[in-house]
């Protein structure tokens, strides 16, 4: 899809040698998606009582984890809910960096034949640039929990339910998962499943009600800008390594950067991505650049089994990028070249009035490591987004 400017007969031509990078590939019929979001089932809310029976019925809790202005929190619970004492205690998070999600605050209901019902506020320091709606889905696998439904907030929070076990008895669970500072914050609202049906308006509005007073602005990773001689720049996670630059002349450049996982320049079982940046004033065609593309990833080992998906729409490009593509396809390698039999290519290419910019990334295929996949696929976001004179 064509995007941004109108095209005129120069770019006419580009955007159909686009189409021939699939074709030369031969793609297959696009398959569904890992996790489509937009399918995912809304996450249910229940109005078995009026909001202003809720707050006749509950309590206003506020607390302030480790003293920390950005962790103070509020949240309704049921009248006879108690804090639990010592729970938090330990590594001070923002003096220690805490790298697996942990507990700060702990409430438990009132003990009943069953076990209690409870409400948690856990965080976790990231440590790379993520989504919360992608932290999340990631969570469900890994613990291979069962989601409910979920909701992606406009303000880039995500509220689900879910169902887990604990010591053998499982709890419906509602949270919402929110991007505070430089932290992912989760604050979860469990029931019993034997009680939830009498207690889901109480989670369901403590839930929304529940805020932190004073957050923190969202703190992406840190970003380097890579200036190609003062003409085109772009943006890039600092964590992440150049590891090869060839700069030719004036005219073209070429960009190698692997994440901080990579055990080498040759290990691609955690991504890399590649850009280059070409002159119009050198440039053969963009048929014949896109084939040189895929000449080289054939002589890699590459084999591209079928088109993915075409995420254009969802790339908001710099306005004086007069088109662009991105596509994603499945693909494997077939050489000793530190590939994987399971992987992705997701391959952008971007034009305007002076260079040609060809971005493309090599990632763990989403099923087999989804965190991964999802880091990768912020990095290639923000560099494609960020091209720019």
């Amino acid at each position: 899809m064509i995007v941004g400017m109108m095209m005129d007969v120069k770019y006419l031509s580009y955007f159909v040698a686009l189409m021939l990078f699939g074709v030369l590939c031969v793609p297959l019929n696009a398959s569904a998606q890992f996790f489509e979001e937009e399918k995912l089932k809304a996450v249910p809310h229940f109005t078995d009582f009026s909001t202003e029976e809720f707050k006749a019925k509950t309590e206003l809790i506020e607390d302030e984890p480790y003293s920390d202005s950005s962790l103070a929190f509020s949240v309704r619970l049921p009248e006879g809910w108690s804090k639990i004492e010592g729970v938090g205690k330990g590594a001070v998070p923002g003096e220690t960096k805490v790298s697996i999600l942990r507990e700060v605050a702990r409430y438990s209901g009132p003990a009943t034949p069953y076990p209690p019902s409870f409400f948690s506020l856990e965080l976790l320091d990231m440590e790379y640039d993520i989504t919360a709606n992608i932290w999340f889905l990631n969570y469900i696998l890994e613990n291979a929990f069962n989601l409910q439904g979920m909701k992606l907030n406009e303000d880039g929070s995500v509220e689900g339910l879910y169902v887990r076990v604990i010591d053998d008895r499982s709890y419906v669970v509602r949270c919402k998962v929110q991007i505070n500072g430089s932290r992912m914050t989760m604050a979860s609202y469990g029931v019993p499943d034997t009680r939830w049906n009498d207690e889901r308006t109480f989670q369901d509005k403590a839930i929304e009600f529940f805020e932190f007073y004073d957050p923190l602005a969202p703190q992406g990773e840190k970003k380097i800008t890579y200036n190609f001689l003062d003409m085109v720049r772009f943006e890039y996670p600092a964590s992440w390594r150049q590891v090869t630059t060839q700069t030719a002349s004036a005219d073209s450049a070429y960009l190698r950067f692997m994440p901080p996982t990579a055990k080498n320049k040759r290990d691609l079982s955690q991504g890399l991505i590649e850009v280059q940046i070409l002159s119009t004033e050198i440039s053969r065609s963009l048929e014949k650049e896109v084939a040189a593309v895929q000449k080289d990833m054939i002589d890699s080992g590459w084999r591209i089994k079928r088109l993915l998906s075409d995420v254009t729409d969802d790339y908001n490009v710099h306005d004086t990028i007069e088109f662009h593509r991105v596509d994603i396809y499945e693909a494997e390698n077939q050489s000793a070249y530190g590939g994987s039999k399971a992987n992705e290519i997701w391959f952008a290419v971007l034009a305007d009035r002076d260079f040609l910019y060809f971005v493309k990334m090599i990632a763990p295929r989403r099923e087999v490591s989804f965190l991964d996949w999802a880091r990768n696929k912020e990095v290639f976001k923000t560099i494609v987004e960020t091209i720019r004179p």
